[in-house]
């Protein structure tokens, strides 16, 4: 009987496919573990961000794809101060910013003020974004 209670079949056509699928399935654990050592080898999965998210949480589930539970890896986000997050929330303050300190377009700006920045340009767009659902749900309780 299995686990559940179920009886288990003993027809030769189900145990042909069991010794099939478990032997697919150890093939595939053994190219994933080589696969695995090589990204290992080439020191972990990187995961490059070609903008930050309105959300925090998602950022930071990209970030945590490259280093799952002590793996090794990295992650790396590219942004511009063009993209709508910054144009809608308040990326002027970093264009002055960089116009003030003659940051040219195709230099890499790696500050901490800057990261700050975004993130509270972050903290201000799940803001809006709650208030947004906050107000939907009361105009769904008046309709209702």
């Amino acid at each position: 009987l299995a686990a559940d209670g179920r009886a288990v079949s003993k027809a030769p056509a189900v145990l042909a496919a069991r010794k099939a699928v478990d032997a697919v399935a150890s093939d595939v654990n053994q190219v994933l573990k080589e696969e695995k050592q090589k990204v290992e080898a080439l020191g972990g999965l990187y995961v490059v961000g070609t903008e930050r998210h309105e959300s925090v949480r998602v950022d930071d589930q990209l970030r945590g794809r490259s280093g799952r539970q002590g793996d090794a890896g990295a992650s790396r986000f590219f942004v511009s101060v063009k993209d709508p997050m910054f144009v809608n929330f308040g990326g002027e303050r970093i264009a002055d910013m960089m116009k003030t300190f003659r940051v040219g377009d195709d230099l890499p700006v790696e500050a901490k003020t800057v990261t700050d920045a975004l993130s509270k340009i972050q903290r201000k767009v799940e803001d809006f974004n709650a208030e947004q659902r906050t107000n939907v749900l009361k105009f769904d309780d008046v309709q209702d």
